[in-house]
């Protein structure tokens, strides 16, 4: 039990099972359209002119993705990123299908659902959004390792399944503090950043 600032004794915060997700398993239409507003986003933020992003691909089977601006950093903060954001509305998407599924009993529903929901729906988009998986990629031919970026912008290790274009990654929850696809909820969105050949990539 977990002791309130008003000296309340609550409850511990409710522990969401295990779940596989990765944006791969959406339809080949979504996929399309994600890259597309993906690649929007790139030109946008490198300002409006295809030509200042030389750099700028997404791949529509494994969503490998690459940014490139030509005169400075792409300053998009990264839960503005289509793709980035689609990762998190779709966790919490199948963080509610196991919550509806029978291996959380009736009773526990409802308490599984409000985690899902704080922990995603109501951080996807802001400052506060849990780390996406790391789809970025150096070449659109180069598959995602779809491990999360961390704080230092490094990839943590995660259990993986094989699916038909590369690793989903299964969500672990702690108890004490939910764990979001391997990385701590809330955590600040890191930026990879490669300088190649004059290109800033993200």
């Amino acid at each position: 039990m977990i002791q309130s600032a008003k000296g309340q004794t609550e409850p511990p915060p409710y522990q969401i099972p295990p779940f596989v997700y990765n944006l791969t398993m959406k339809p080949t239409t979504e996929r399309q359209a994600l890259c597309a507003a993906n690649k929007a986003y790139c030109t946008s933020t490198c300002g409006g002119d295809e030509k200042q992003a030389p750099r700028n691909f997404c791949n529509v089977t494994t969503l490998g993705w690459g940014c490139g601006c030509l005169q400075h950093i792409p300053n998009f903060e990264a839960q503005e990123w289509p793709i980035n954001y689609a990762d998190c509305s779709g966790r919490g998407q199948a963080c509610q299908a196991v919550c509806q599924s029978d291996r959380v009993s009736n009773v526990d529903k409802g308490a599984c659902n409000t985690a899902c929901a704080s922990t995603y729906f109501s951080k996807c988009g802001t400052k506060d959004q849990p780390a996406s998986a790391n789809y970025v990629v150096e070449d659109i031919s180069i598959t995602p390792s779809y491990g999360p970026i961390s704080k230092n912008g490094t990839n943590s290790t995660v259990d993986n399944n094989d699916n038909k274009s590369g690793n989903s990654t299964t969500t672990k929850h702690s108890a004490a503090a939910p764990i979001g696809i391997a990385h701590s909820v809330g955590s600040a969105i890191s930026i990879l950043t490669i300088v190649v050949l004059g290109l800033t990539i993200i």
